[in-house]
């Protein structure tokens, strides 16, 4: 069992007795009314939250979408890559995923826009 609050100042937890664990490949749907502790739940799984009891491990890599996105004051390819290194076919896949590939063939710097 886990125990996160929101800063180290502030002993008192956000999220009490957590246990989680999940196969690799699992999807798994974080559902429950407003202010339940759905976003806290998953930021604390992020790292975004500091761990005042018990130990936690995230093996492999994970990805966390906020409900309200925000976007980088950069290219589409700078945002889409978020630091990584460009794989043209990787990249074109992703494209045709967001459905973006005509929006971005119109562009006149297309995915440089």
């Amino acid at each position: 069992m886990i125990d996160f609050t929101w800063n180290e100042q502030s002993r008192v937890p956000v999220l009490k007795r957590v246990s989680l664990g999940a196969a690799p490949g699992e999807l798994i749907a974080v559902t429950g009314k407003s202010g339940s502790g759905k976003s806290s739940l998953l930021l604390s799984i992020c790292g975004e939250l500091e761990m005042t009891e018990g130990t936690g491990k995230v093996a492999g890599s994970i990805a966390y979408l906020e409900q309200s996105p925000w976007i980088m004051n950069d290219t589409i390819r700078a945002n889409v890559l978020f630091g990584r290194e460009y794989d043209a076919e990787l990249f074109a896949k992703i494209i045709h995923a967001c459905a973006l590939t005509d929006d971005i063939a119109r562009w006149p710097n297309a995915d440089l826009t």
